[in-house]
């Protein structure tokens, strides 16, 4: 059974881009660009990681993840931090992620990362 990844992003190009390549490497995918639908995810469906961007939202960025964390469906769900801008990663910590990938230029890092947060 393949793993799921959620992706919160608020391109959607990019989106479809990262389901693309996700499906190549044998992972279930799906996205939304709007953060109701991160909300509002079905809590019997629930991903195997969470991959948002956080451009998406500035400061509320670190108020999803908290979120995320604090949830109890959603508590154990790994979360992947993304950003166009390399500086992002050092504040990873403080919003309560598990990883951070730079897009585009790391996204070969990306299959390693979600193959040690869903092992």
């Amino acid at each position: 059974m393949s793993k799921k990844v959620y992706i919160a992003d608020d391109d959607p190009g990019r989106i479809e881009l990262i389901i693309v390549f996700l499906e190549t490497i044998g992972y279930e995918a799906e996205g939304s660009t709007e953060l109701l639908d991160l909300l509002l995810l079905d809590t019997i469906n629930l991903p195997d990681v969470f991959l948002l961007n956080i451009d998406m939202w500035g400061e509320d960025s670190e108020m999803i993840s908290s979120y995320l964390k604090s949830n109890e469906p959603t508590r154990t769900i790994p979360v992947i931090l993304f950003s166009t801008l390399k500086q992002a990663e050092q504040n990873i910590n403080d919003r309560y992620a598990d990883g951070f990938i730079s897009i585009p230029f790391e996204i070969n890092d990306l299959p390693g990362l979600l193959k040690k947060l869903t092992s």
